[in-house]
């Protein structure tokens, strides 16, 4: 049968994803001669099937650029010496706050006058020529280009600021964990990218509520989900909130702009494995780092960046410890599932305090706190060659994906009768201990009933305890599958995984 592709369908040389790619006719006013988008996924029928909605898609976004003419450069975000100006001006502003005056009106208190004074004339320079005003006034001519550094300066002491201008000194004052830190950082500069590219610029004073709704029906209308959408939302909020207390915005123009999850949305409701598929699962062949982490977070109910963090430090025996979470709920200990010991004892062995029990996972420079991202990569695929992968029609995403180790293994304390304050205090969740005893006067369960409840979960008849053999991520040796056999390879010189 031939493999000839057919047209738009394309994949790089250097990638395994098939992508539309199409080409832009001149006039169409795009800079791109061609619009490649990824079709997400690997295999070639799949790629083939969702090709022609993409390519609809693109025709459309390349026939509404040649009706609306050529497009509007998006504007740089800001530069070194903008920045430095930016920080003075924020500088400036909460001194005419602390000092009474009012920098929103650019009311400046007469004991800071000659002080602002010399701070303006340092920006605008000399004048250059005099001009008259309609009213017959004489009025001072700088430079150019002066005038508009002095120009933006007054501006951001105004309170038209970038938005994310307050970002860090917001990150250092809140207590937030590192996920939520990626995400509220990801929220702002997407909105800031979006606003650039409007007459209004980057200004968190020119977001109003119809602009933030605007932004969050174009942000719904992208290849992400409502939830991660909403996950937007809830950061801009909290970060616009934040901003109103410091005196840094009016209003939040955020509040009540989440959107609801509709039936048949992109993402699947998720579900926990069923007990042939964690058979299916524990018994294939790849990475053994895979195995690993396939077997804590089954026997654990631990997440998998929760597994990934684990130092050496806080484990033993007896105990997983997780010292750093999102909610203080999250912060526990876990009981090491008697199953489980052989792992743990080959995993700590020869090991420094401060090593991480899994030591082979490498966060990405972006997500430093995201040690497991590549293992999730490796598990969706692992999912898909032994025919463990389901995905509804129309939906982005799998139904069960490694979080539904999570979800089976709280299902399995469910149905052998533990009460759900146990449950709630083993996965860190707070909502099995709101009852008002609990919550105020209960110093929580004891090590024994912990360690009772999680010997009650058993693994389903046929699934491997133990890890087989198989090479480590990251160690130069790589899994693949072809038709149907999983064969091992050792890769020399560049270490190469795939």
């Amino acid at each position: 049968m031939s493999r000839v592709n057919p047209p738009y369908l394309w994949r790089h040389p250097r990638s395994t994803v098939y992508q539309a790619r199409v080409r832009v006719p001149p006039g169409a006013g795009l800079r791109s001669s061609h619009i490649v988008r990824s079709l997400k996924t690997r295999d070639r029928a799949e790629a083939i099937r969702r090709l022609p909605v993409v390519v609809a898609e693109i025709r459309l976004e390349i026939e509404t650029a040649r009706r609306s003419g050529p497009t509007k450069p998006q504007k740089p975000a800001l530069s070194k010496e903008a920045e430095r100006e930016l920080q003075a001006a924020l500088w400036w502003r909460q001194r005419i706050i602390k000092s009474g005056g009012d920098p929103d009106r650019e009311n400046v208190p007469d004991e800071l006058w000659p002080e602002w004074d010399r701070e303006l004339e340092t920006r605008y320079g000399e004048p250059v020529d005099d001009d008259i005003a309609p009213n017959g006034e004489l009025v001072p001519v700088y430079d150019p280009a002066r005038e508009r550094r002095g120009n933006n300066f007054r501006a951001w002491v105004r309170g038209a600021l970038p938005i994310s201008s307050s970002l860090d000194r917001y990150l250092a004052e809140e207590d937030f964990g590192d996920s939520y830190r990626s995400r509220v950082k990801l929220a702002t500069s997407r909105a800031a990218k979006w606003m650039r590219n409007r007459p209004e610029g980057d200004n968190v004073r020119a977001i109003t509520t119809p602009i933030a709704a605007e932004y969050v029906d174009a942000l719904a209308s992208g290849d992400i989900t409502v939830e991660t959408v909403n996950s937007h939302v809830s950061a801009l909020h909290a970060y616009w909130k934040w901003m109103i207390r410091r005196g840094l915005a009016d209003q939040n123009p955020w509040r009540d702009q989440q959107r609801s999850v509709k039936r048949g949305e992109k993402n699947a409701r998720k579900r926990p494995f069923t007990d042939e598929e964690v058979v299916k699962l524990l018994k294939g062949e790849t990475y053994r780092t895979l195995h690993d982490l396939m077997r804590l977070a089954i026997l654990s109910g631990m997440r998998q960046d929760e597994i990934a963090s684990l130092r050496v430090r806080s484990v033993d025996l007896l105990f997983f410890t997780i010292e750093d979470a999102k909610t203080a709920a999250g912060v526990r200990k876990v009981p090491v599932h008697p199953l489980l010991k052989p792992l743990v004892e080959r995993r700590l062995a020869g090991k420094a305090p401060d090593d991480f029990l899994i030591e082979e996972l490498k966060a990405p420079p972006s997500r430093e706190s995201r040690r497991g991202a590549k293992a999730g990569e490796r598990f969706t695929a692992y999912q898909r060659d032994i025919g463990v992968y389901d995905r509804l029609e129309g939906r982005r995403q799998a139904n069960a994906d490694f979080h539904s180790f999570r979800r089976w293994f709280i299902t399995k304390l469910e149905q052998a009768g533990v009460a759900p304050q146990i449950i709630a205090a083993i996965v860190g969740h707070e909502e099995g201990r709101d009852f008002l005893a609990l919550v105020r006067y209960s110093g929580g369960p004891s090590e024994t009933q912990l360690h009772e409840a999680v010997e009650r979960v058993l693994l389903p008849s046929g699934a491997l305890p133990n890890s087989p053999d198989g090479p480590l991520m990251g160690t130069g040796s790589r899994v693949s599958v072809k038709r149907g056999a999983v064969a091992t390879h050792q890769t020399t010189g560049h270490r190469r995984e795939e």
